[in-house]
């Protein structure tokens, strides 16, 4: 039984999985029945609620790297600018081309020089990239031309206009080359910089609090005592952020009290763009962050059904949006990948936000229960197949199947999966 329902159920149409909780404040223990929001749910809500962020600025190529264009760049120039080759070898008018004729070779033309027009009845020695002169409209490559002296044998002739690359044949001037909200990767910085850009107006990066709630926390450097655990959730969140170019306040760990949750949740609020903490969100005696959150905001969302990271928070804060993970760090990561990116790329102003999904073929079994499973899995391409394979322990608390992993094979509830069955993966950075 999972929630109370046979992994074989049969669901209906619309069917929300439900969970029984029991109220504290209640002598009796009468059972409270909350409803799981549905992952698809959860992140249409999110990403509803996202505004993009107004602030932008002007970069220079250097640094805009990994950033979010805040602007339609169209080139103002023709890539390339002008007719050149594609090979070294020799450059001339094609219906003067006879194979077996030797031709006197006029010119010499490297990459960078100016050529003036070709002789009429020559060819021209030219390198790769170097522009085509007038009166030319072929080069043959060298290998199909015999050099003696200043005579040229021909041994092949190509079909007209061969080795040539056209102008504007990359870029027209005028196209759009990068819209606004893509990212700008290193293959993006280098094509603005073909069309001659020295800057390019982004988005600037949202200023995001993170702190870890829990009296076991410590942080690396300093001895365990009985009951204690290294807080690594602090360096998976950083990490994360950080990679995605975000600006990471830092406001530590939060012993487990409400007073003390509400006055950083006020103080994140007050600094920052986004608030996300990790763990507190549950429903234990020591969960205090739901609580504190509704102290001095609201709670939009709690409880997702999800596996793992069933508890997740979504709320505001003075008009901040808030997000709260669950402790465990698996959990901790699935939510981040499921839910705070997606989110935090729309507050970014990202055209797409959402991960895609591949297909690949299961290489074990597996029978969703009445929530949406994320496996810690690694696929593998053998002989032209994308194969998966899962982590053989699921445990939320082993942070060591993440590093193992590449992918989250995805399970949705009631979906029974064979060996050789296709299935859906998240493929991770």
């Amino acid at each position: 039984m999972r929630n109370g329902l046979e992994p074989n159920h049969k669901r209906a149409a619309g069917y929300k999985p439900q969970t029984l909780q029991f109220c504290r404040t209640c002598q009796n223990r009468e059972p409270l029945i909350l409803v799981l929001t549905s992952v698809d749910d959860a992140v249409t809500q999110l990403l509803a609620l996202a505004k993009p962020t107004m602030r932008e600025g002007e970069l220079e190529l250097d640094m805009a790297l990994g950033g979010v264009c805040a602007e339609n760049i169209s080139s103002e120039i023709d890539v390339p600018a002008f007719d050149n080759s594609a090979m070294d070898g020799f450059a001339g008018c094609w219906e003067d081309i006879t194979v077996g004729q030797k031709y006197e070779v006029s010119d010499r033309i490297a990459a960078g020089k100016s050529p003036g027009p070709l002789v009429k009845g020559s060819l021209a020695r030219i390198f790769t990239g170097a522009p085509l002169p007038e009166g030319a409209d072929t080069v043959i490559i060298q290998e199909h031309v015999e050099l003696s002296g200043n005579l040229a044998l021909v041994h092949r002739r190509p079909d007209q206009f061969s080795n040539i690359r056209k102008r504007g044949h990359d870029i027209k001037s005028g196209s759009i080359i990068i819209s606004k909200g893509e990212f700008l990767s290193s293959i993006a910085i280098a094509l603005l910089g073909s069309i001659g850009r020295e800057k390019v107006r982004v988005k600037k990066p949202l200023v995001v609090s993170i702190f870890s709630t829990g009296d076991e926390l410590v942080l690396p450097g300093n001895p365990l005592e009985q009951g204690q655990i290294y807080n690594s959730n602090r360096f998976l969140m950083y990490g994360l952020l950080k990679q995605m170019g975000m600006e990471v306040l830092d406001l530590g760990i939060v012993p487990d009290k409400v007073s003390e949750t509400v006055k950083v949740l006020s103080e994140a609020s007050e600094k920052s763009d986004l608030i996300i903490s990790s763990g507190g969100v549950s429903v234990g005696e020591e969960d205090h962050v739901k609580s504190a959150v509704e102290a001095i905001g609201s709670i939009n969302m709690w409880k997702v059904a999800m596996k793992p990271g069933k508890p997740v928070a979504f709320g505001t804060i003075k008009k901040k949006p808030f997000l709260g993970l669950p402790g465990n760090p698996v959990s901790t990561f699935v939510s981040f990948c499921v839910f705070v990116k997606p989110f935090l790329k729309a507050m970014q102003g990202f055209n797409e936000v959402q991960e895609k999904e591949y297909m690949a073929l299961s290489t074990f079994d597996v029978h969703g229960g009445s929530r949406r499973e994320y496996l810690r899995a690694r696929y593998r391409i053998e002989k032209g197949k994308i194969l998966v394979d899962k982590y053989e322990n699921q445990g939320s608390s082993l942070l060591s199947s993440v590093y193992w992993a590449n992918s989250l094979a995805i399970v949705d509830p009631g979906e029974k999966i064979e060996i050789g069955d296709q299935i859906k993966i998240l493929i991770l950075d």
